[in-house]
């Protein structure tokens, strides 16, 4: 008599995902030029050399000084975090890495400053930047193989310094130093923010394993 061998049906609905890749196997899901457009980096320099200008012209107390080499360390840890990204490598793995995340944890704005409008503001940009930087680390831990990021945040609105300061553009326009200072971080926070909003929109299908096509499997098959 031949064996008749009985299985219960069990399937299961696995969710896939097809990357292209290149002949070394470096996945192109980034788009670097769409993500970092030339205008931006140019935008960035134009500050860069501004910011650099203006510290250089006006004597600033020492106070004043610390807070905006906190607050441009900080954004630029951002904005060399995701620059890296952008070519698909892990900052993780640069030698100065840890050097850097390291130094971003010394470097504190004054607690009392938070009492005063402007105080507020300066406390706003440094907690806005380290709530991105949190995120984008979430990023580089979560890699796969060291070549595919994922960005599971969503899109977010750019920083205003209207939510915390009325006026900062007049005393900018008036020549503050503080106030232009603190104008060009936020402009440059903002560009950093925009580069981070479009790698988040470029990665979104990707990032997201709830919304792949599925592919039904029969286990039980013999």
């Amino acid at each position: 008599m031949a064996s008749i061998r009985n299985f219960f049906r069990y399937e299961v609905a696995i969710p896939l995902w097809l990357e292209q890749t290149d002949n070394k196997e470096n996945y192109n899901n980034c788009r670097s030029d769409e993500a970092f457009p030339e205008v931006d980096k140019e935008k960035v320099l134009k500050i860069k050399e501004e910011l650099k200008k203006l510290l250089g012209e006006v004597s600033l107390d020492e106070e004043t000084l610390h807070v905006f080499h906190v607050l441009n360390y900080k954004i630029n840890f951002m904005a060399w975090l995701l620059e890296i990204l952008l070519h698909n490598e892990d900052p993780s793995k640069k030698d100065d890495f840890k050097f850097r995340k390291r130094e971003l944890s010394k470097l504190k704005i004054p607690s009392h400053l938070s009492s005063s409008k402007i105080g507020s503001l300066i406390c706003g940009i440094e907690q806005t930047v380290f709530k991105h930087i949190e995120d984008i680390l979430v990023t580089v831990d979560t890699n796969i193989d060291e070549k595919i990021f994922l960005y599971p945040f969503d899109e977010h609105e750019l920083f205003e310094p209207i939510d915390y300061v009325l006026n900062l553009q007049e005393l900018s326009i008036k020549g503050v130093t503080i106030a232009r200072g603190l104008e060009l971080l936020v402009q440059k926070l903002n560009i950093w923010e925009g580069v981070y909003n479009r790698l988040k929109y470029l990665n979104k299908k990707i990032s997201r394993p709830s919304e792949w096509q599925t592919q039904k499997i029969n286990l039980s098959s013999g």
